[in-house]
């Protein structure tokens, strides 16, 4: 058997080559570059621009590069949003005004303080407010109301709404009036009637915002005594007239004359 002799030469195996590829004659017979898919982009994001920049020179697709310029808006705007939204949240959180605590710094330092700006209150009706407000310029702390007929209603307020008081809540100096004189605050106390609040202090050492429930000994006597419902779960607490001096407190109605009278302020240890 005879074997085969190579009769072609290298050039002319190349010319054929060349005549059999289909693409336009003069170019390479190899698939060209275009046709394969282009290397991924690794692109890093900047804090100072909301565009991308890539690590690699290769074009981009006119379509993939103006949705990622879409989506760096967006997210430049989505993040923007949310910054303004935790600065105000964070402001805010330490603005809050603590019911429980007594006058303290916080409600003096951390707010800003307006003079007669426009407030719409609970009821619609139109008033000018002054004192402390939030980040959202929201009555926060220490303010009051006044009203074109010239009536003030003043309150410490959180988020725009005045306190409320609920039975069993826990009093601070604020809420209450503390009147030094025993004598008067005797006969404060004995002026009230049932179904009146006041604040009566605890073993615990708190003020609890209370109602009257009766009176189990009637009369003026030395063994007058007043029945209080201290909390929703209908505990009671009943006190002789001996007692109602010093540990019964009407409900002040006015905190702004506690703020502006330091006399007026008292602590829990000084109850003995």
């Amino acid at each position: 058997m005879k074997k085969s002799t190579l009769t072609r030469s290298p050039t002319t195996v190349s010319d054929e080559l060349l005549s059999s590829s289909p693409t336009a004659p003069g170019r390479s017979a190899l698939p060209s570059l275009r046709n394969f898919p282009l290397p991924p982009l690794h692109c890093t994001s900047s804090h100072r621009s909301s565009r991308s920049f890539c690590t690699t020179n290769v074009p981009v697709d006119s379509t993939l590069s103006a949705s990622n310029d879409l989506c760096a808006k967006s997210s430049q705007r989505r993040d923007s949003y949310t910054a303004r939204s935790l600065y105000c949240d964070h402001r805010h959180q330490g603005q809050h005004v603590s019911f429980s605590n007594n006058l303290g710094s916080d409600l003096d330092t951390q707010t800003t303080m307006v003079i007669s700006l426009p407030w719409t209150d609970a009821q619609g009706i139109n008033a000018k407010y002054t004192g402390a407000v939030n980040c959202l310029i929201q009555p926060h702390g220490f303010g009051f109301l006044q009203y074109n007929d010239g009536s003030v209603f003043s309150s410490v307020w959180c988020n725009g709404n005045p306190k409320i008081l609920r039975l069993g809540d826990t009093g601070a100096a604020y809420d209450m009036v503390f009147e030094p004189d025993q004598s008067k605050a005797l006969q404060r106390v004995a002026n009230l009637r049932t179904h009146d609040f006041a604040f009566v202090y605890r073993s615990n050492h708190t003020w609890t915002y209370s109602i009257i429930a009766d009176r189990p000994v009637e009369g003026d006597g030395p063994e007058a005594s007043i029945r209080f419902v201290l909390d929703e779960s209908g505990n009671t607490k009943t006190l002789k007239k001996k007692h109602w001096a010093r540990y019964v407190r009407l409900v002040n109605t006015n905190p702004l004359r506690t703020l502006l009278s330091e006399s007026s302020v008292v602590n829990e240890v000084d109850i003995k």
